[in-house]
């Protein structure tokens, strides 16, 4: 006896897309057959628990459907990019059989009925025009829209490129562009082999066109200096195409015209370009802004540009991948993997030099643009890895490594004064690596930082070799938020607004460890000296900073230059110093020298050093012509010859919890005529060189050193008269800061003293 047995059903709907791949996060809406009307399934067998509609699909492009009847069924990506319409799907599996046989019935109808209808009017056709001299040709019957069979025929999903003239070893040039620009074959694959370009090919089909290559298929563009090779008006999508320029030229490989409409590919290496001439720019790919993109797998690998001298100008420029254009709604999509490796500009010698490169470049003029980029992958990718001139771009992960010497940054968030800003760039994480100028940099507005991870050891040998920045906050750089900063650099953290008439402005950091590598004296650097002109820095808040003082010169947590600009609000949480390279011989570690600084705050500062540290040498804090400032809680602070030193500065809070034990001069050095200082800790040591003694606000002393401008409730030990009193009414001050009326103190009986 024959037993009947039956395939194992799918246990989970799974879905694709064009590429193949797994429809990750895709779509499904669901409705009754041929109409618009939402119809629900189920996620079990038994039809007792709904679906979403539309069903949200999984990583693996997978859900649990149930169908109850037949439906329409529509297929979209996570963009709502249409993927497939099926207008009428039936459940097979129904409990009711005649609601089967009716599906049964009705599919096989929707499937004959155009066939028979097709059929017989091509006989109608046929039999009216007469058969021709070699009987009934494919070329000459008709159907009622007036293609030919043969017509027919061809235009069959996908056809070897062979069929079509397309032969590996040889110069494909014109059968590429007749196939790429008729209107009769849609979809072609090449068989593997090399296949030559010698001219451009322009596309500009009425119809879509995709190429499919198979393993192997390598195309070597064979190009006059200048040329373009894939000028592209209309859709062209391709998968899985090697481009091996040979040491050759080409001026744009890829161009994709406003009018394409979806920009799409998948698996595209570019290679061995040395193009020597220096008088036009190269664009690998060119894009539109005003296309969709649907980007999957892009490589670029061995690019050489020979560069003109100038990096004002497009002459000499080496773009890899660049969207662009003069749309205002720009459109945007998706970017799964973007990978650059050994892509230069170079001298008529051959020689690496820093010039103009990218290797993504979005320059939109700082229109929104809801672009996603999941990966970018860059080894020795020249002057930038990633370079933004447009807001609203997400970038998952970056990873740039350069040990060339021709690099600026991994990536640049950019805004052109006067001409537009970028906002609201969201970056997941940075990892940069190897010899660069700025790691990482922003000039931005309400740019986002996930995490950023900088290692920048080394000259960068084709500059002047002194910049070296790591994170880099620059001219108009605003509402910038970093969660976890990580860098080691010659200047760790920079803030840098040159442009005198922009500002570095509301910069929150949750957690950064700074690191100076090699000779540099900053750990947060404000470049310029005394008679610099720069703009604006205020409102810098940074919640957890750890300093690892690992270097060679001694060096500052931050300093300001003797020159009066705008320093304002700059705020840290807590501080953490861990020191292992300072000895009493040669201290390695101060708070800094800061002018003209209108607001500091520290509210912590936890100091720990490797080596013992007892010699009462050196000085932590110079503060000149600073006010509002506030130094909370201190532990750990080493000895030192001056702890904080106050140069014609006001309104200075000293905490309670400052713990500075052994010194020379003292703890707090007051100079200059300062005025409204306070300290808190009655142990610490104070010495007052102020022309104004009792503007010196202490916590205890005598009757004479009662301070001028205590508040009302402040408490004061008189050692004078050996108690404690409060201050009961506040002193009264002239414009001039003379008293008009004293202050008057209590003690805890009530009586005045």
């Amino acid at each position: 006896m024959v037993r009947a047995v039956t395939p194992i059903p799918f246990v989970k709907a799974r879905f694709f897309d064009r590429c193949g791949k797994p429809l990750a996060d895709g779509k499904v809406y669901t409705y009754e057959a041929n109409t618009t009307t939402p119809k629900v399934t189920y996620k079990d067998p038994y039809g007792l628990t709904p679906n979403t509609n539309p069903i949200i699909l999984d990583a693996a492009g997978e859900a649990d459907i149930y169908l109850d009847g037949t439906y329409r069924i529509r297929i979209t990506d996570r963009n709502d990019v249409l993927i497939n319409d099926a207008a009428k799907i039936g459940s097979w599996f129904s409990d009711n059989l005649q609601d089967t046989l009716d599906n049964i019935s009705g599919a096989m109808d929707d499937a004959l009925k155009p066939m028979l209808q097709n059929l017989d009017a091509a006989i109608n056709a046929a039999a009216a025009a007469g058969a021709g001299a070699n009987g009934w040709t494919a070329s000459l019957i008709q159907d009622a829209s007036g293609k030919t069979q043969q017509e027919i025929n061809d235009k069959q999903p996908v056809i070897n490129a062979n069929l079509l003239g397309i032969m590996a070893g040889n110069d494909i040039t014109l059968a590429l562009s007749n196939f790429l620009n008729d209107s009769i074959n849609s979809q072609m694959y090449l068989p593997p082999g090399e296949y030559t370009v010698s001219n451009k090919i322009t596309v500009n089909a009425t119809i879509p066109k995709k190429i499919i290559g198979q393993q192997g298929v390598v195309i070597k563009p064979n190009l006059p200096a200048g040329t373009d090779l894939f000028d592209c008006y209309s859709y062209f999508e391709h998968e899985n195409l090697t481009i091996d320029f040979n040491n050759s030229y080409c001026k744009n490989s890829f161009t994709y015209r406003a009018s394409v409409g979806t920009v799409r590919f998948d698996n595209l290496t570019m290679k061995n370009l040395n193009d020597t001439a220096s008088n036009y720019g190269t664009n690998l790919v060119y894009i539109d802004s005003s296309n969709v993109i649907d980007i999957g797998k892009v490589t670029f690998s061995n690019c050489k540009k020979l560069g003109n001298g100038s990096i004002t100008d497009a002459e000499g420029s080496l773009q890899c991948l660049y969207i662009s254009g003069t749309s205002t709604t720009p459109r945007g999509g998706v970017i799964d993997t973007i990978e650059i490796t050994d892509v230069h500009n170079v001298n008529s010698s051959g020689n690496v030099i820093i010039e103009d490169t990218a290797g993504l470049y979005v320059g939109v003029s700082g229109y929104s643009i809801p672009l996603t980029v999941r990966r970018v992958l860059g080894k020795e990718f020249g002057k930038r890895l990633v370079k933004l001139q447009g807001s609203d771009v997400n970038i998952d992960y970056i990873y740039g490594l350069s040990e060339t010497g021709d690099s600026l940054s991994v990536i640049g968030v950019m805004s052109e004064p006067n001409l537009f800003t970028s906002y609201r760039n969201k970056i997941g994480t940075v990892i940069a690596r190897g010899l660069m100028d700025y790691a990482v940099a922003d000039s931005a507005e309400s740019t986002e930082f996930k995490s950023v991870d900088i290692n920048v050891y080394g000259n960068n040998t084709l500059n002047d070799g002194t910049v070296q920045f790591g994170f880099f906050a620059g001219n108009g750089s605003k509402k910038l938020r970093v969660g976890k900063l990580k860098s080691i650099a010659k200047r760790p953290l920079a803030l840098s607004p040159a442009n005198p008439s922009l500002s570095v402005s509301d910069l929150a950091i949750d957690d950064a460890e700074l690191e100076i590598y090699g000779n540099g004296t900053q750990f947060i650097n404000i470049p310029g000296n005394a008679s610099s002109t720069m703009g604006a820095i205020s409102d810098i808040s940074i919640k957890k900073l750890t300093l690892n003082v690992k270097q060679t010169n001694p060096a500052s947590l931050l300093a300001t230059f003797n020159a009066q600009l705008n320093y304002a609000n700059i705020t840290i949480d807590r501080l953490l110093v861990r020191d292992s390279v300072s000895t009493d011989a040669s201290r390695k570690f101060d708070f800094g020298v800061y002018y003209h600084i209108n607001g500091l705050t520290i509210n912590e500062i936890v100091y720990s050093s490797t080596n013992a540290l007892t010699s009462k040498t050196g000085d932590l804090f110079t503060l000149n012509n600073c006010k509002n400032v506030s130094i909370g809680r201190v532990v750990g602070l080493p000895t030192c010859n001056r702890g904080v030193i106050l140069t014609a500065c006001t309104d200075v809070n000293i905490s309670k919890d400052m713990r500075l034990d052994s010194v020379g001069v003292g703890a707090v050095v007051v100079t200059g005529a300062s005025t409204k200082v306070a300290i808190n800790n009655p142990a610490l040591v104070v010495y007052n060189a102020a022309t104004n003694l009792a503007e010196v606000k202490f916590s205890r002393g005598t009757t004479a050193q009662r301070p001028l401008r205590a508040e009302v409730g402040y408490q004061y030990f008189d050692t004078t008269i050996n108690k404690p009193i409060f201050c009961k009414t506040a002193a009264v001050f002239a414009s001039d800061g003379s008293v008009t009326t004293a202050a008057t103190w209590i003690d805890s009986a009530g009586v005045t003293v």
